[in-house]
């Protein structure tokens, strides 16, 4: 009798385990693309989709909540007019082909309050 009480307690423990364990979602690595030619409408997950903007990607970045990788693929040579901050994610922002990107006589700064 203590075995078969014993055998349900532990198939009880096993069972609601299982249904009350929320899977962990592996982080992953993003890439992201940018050029000159995109447009911050896309979602920039592919070249044929890319953003404008650098700014724009790292909106995309910093409103994701999984903590994912991004990498940040500059397709083209690019002129920055706003801040592209990124908070609490790993990122790596690349070019294959020694694309600049430069500061622009436009650029608006942004102030940290301390």
């Amino acid at each position: 009798m203590k075995n078969l009480i014993k055998l349900l307690l532990v198939s009880l423990l096993v069972i609601s385990s299982a249904v009350y364990s929320k899977p962990v979602q592996a982080k992953q690595e993003v890439n992201l693309y940018v050029s000159n030619t995109g447009v911050d409408t896309n979602d920039g997950l592919s070249t044929d989709s890319a953003l404008a903007t650098l700014a724009k990607a790292s909106e995309i970045v910093n409103a994701d909540t999984e903590g994912n990788t991004y990498i940040i693929n500059v397709l083209s040579d690019l002129t920055m007019t706003k801040a592209a901050r990124f908070y609490n994610h790993d990122v790596v922002i690349c070019s294959e082909n020694g694309y600049v990107v430069t500061r622009g006589e436009t650029f608006e700064t942004l102030s940290d309050v301390a």
